[in-house]
C-alpha cells in the first residue's frame, strides 16, 4: 500500500517508523514548513515527495492511506478531504474539536468507500487489553484516574496552537488525558452525567486553554479523574477499577489484578515516548490489516467520540452536574 503523511511533527516518525514495519511505501510527506520534511525525509532515508500543499499532494499522488499528524483543527477538515476522495484515512486523535466538525466526518464518512481509523493508541498496550478481557463481563463499581505530566512554557511557544481553544479545542484533557478517559469508557462504558472544572494555575499569560482538570462521572458506576500538565515531570498514568470480582490497577505500562502483578507480553522496540503508551506500531498494524482486508477498524469515528463527547461536557460543566448527550 502507498501511504502519505501530513504534519512532519513530533509524532510523525513514530507512524513513519510503524508504516514501515506494517509494509507500506510511504510515497509522500506534506507539511508547510518543507525543511521538516526533508529533514525526516534524510532521516529516514526516504525517496518520498514532498508537498507543501495537502490538496496538491492528493491531486498529484496515488495513496492508499494518508496519516493525519496535523495540529487539531486541521483533522477535520484533512480527513473529509480524504474521505470524499475514498483515500483511507488514520488521523492523530482528536478526530476533531467540536460538534459541528463531528457532524460533518459522519456524513462524509456515509458516502465514502474509505477506512477512517482514529489513533488511540493506549487500547493496544498489552495491560489494558487484559484489563478490557478482564472487565468485559463485570460490573464496574468504581473508577480512578490520574494523569500528572509536565507541559511547560516551552511547550506551547514551541507550537502556539496548542494554547488556543479555537486551533487546539483545549489543553490537559483534549491534548493529553484523552487517552486515559478513552480507556475508562472501553472498559466501563459511557457515563450518564459529569461534574467537574478545569483550571489554569500556571500559564494565564501564555496560554488560554486548561492545564489541569478534576471532574466526577455518575451511571452504572462512579468515576473520579484528575488530570494535571502543571507537574514537575512526566508521570505514568494511573488507573484503578473496581467490579464485582476484580480490583484493577494499572501503573504506566503495567497492571496489578487483585493486588496480584502480571506478566504481559513485551512490546519489543519502544517507539515514541515511554509514558505515552508505545501503542502506535500495535494499532498501524491493526489498522494496515483492516484496509488490507476491507473490514471496519475497532477504532472509527463512533469510538472515538466518545471521549470527546465527555470532554465537551467537563467543559461546560464549570461545577454543575451535566447529563451527556451520547448522541
Amino acid at each position: 500500500m502507498k501511504s502519505a503523511i501530513v504534519g512532519t511533527g513530533t509524532i510523525a516518525p513514530v507512524h513513519l517508523k510503524a508504516i514501515i514495519e506494517a509494509g507500506g511505501e510511504i510515497v509522500a510527506l506534506c507539511d508547510i514548513e518543507c525543511k521538516k520534511a526533508e529533514k525526516l525525509k534524510k532521516e529516514f532515508n526516504l525517496q518520498s515527495r514532498i508537498y507543501p500543499d495537502y490538496l496538491e499532494m492528493l491531486d498529484h499522488e496515488e495513496i492508499d492511506v494518508v496519516h493525519v499528524c496535523t495540529p487539531h483543527y486541521l483533522h477535520a477538515q484533512m480527513s473529509i478531504v480524504a474521505l470524499k476522495r475514498n483515500i483511507n484515512v488514520l488521523t492523530e486523535k482528536p478526530l476533531c474539536i467540536s460538534l459541528e466538525e463531528l457532524e460533518n466526518i459522519k456524513e462524509a464518512q456515509k458516502s465514502s468507500k474509505a477506512i477512517l481509523g482514529i489513533c488511540l493508541q493506549n487500547r493496544y498496550l498489552p495491560a489494558n487489553l487484559l484489563a478490557y478481557e478482564l472487565l468485559k463481563e463485570e460490573k464496574i463499581v468504581s473508577v480512578k484516574g490520574k494523569v500528572l505530566w509536565s507541559r511547560g512554557e516551552a511547550y506551547y511557544r514551541d507550537a502556539p496552537w496548542r494554547g488556543k481553544w479555537a486551533t487546539s479545542g483545549g489543553g490537559a484533557m483534549i491534548n493529553q488525558a484523552i487517552h486515559s478517559l478513552d480507556l475508562i469508557l472501553w472498559f466501563c462504558g459511557m457515563p450518564v452525567k459529569i461534574k467537574g472544572n478545569i483550571a489554569n494555575n500556571n500559564l494565564q499569560d501564555i496560554i488560554e486553554v486548561e492545564t489541569k482538570a478534576e471532574f466526577k462521572m455518575f451511571g452504572t458506576y462512579t468515576a473520579e479523574f484528575f488530570a494535571s500538565n502543571e507537574n514537575s515531570n512526566n508521570n505514568p498514568i494511573e488507573l484503578e477499577i473496581i467490579s464485582n470480582n476484580y480490583l484493577i490497577k494499572i501503573v504506566g505500562r503495567d497492571i496489578y489484578v487483585n493486588n496480584c502483578f502480571q506478566n504481559l507480553p513485551n512490546l519489543g522496540q519502544l517507539r515514541g515516548k515511554d509514558y505515552w503508551g508505545a501503542g502506535h506500531q500495535s494499532l498501524i498494524k491493526d489498522f494496515y490489516d483492516s484496509v488490507l482486508h476491507q473490514k471496519p477498524f475497532s477504532i472509527g469515528i463512533e469510538e472515538a467520540k466518545k471521549a470527546l463527547i465527555v470532554i465537551w461536557a467537563l467543559y461546560k460543566s464549570m461545577d454543575k452536574e451535566i447529563i451527556i448527550d451520547k448522541e
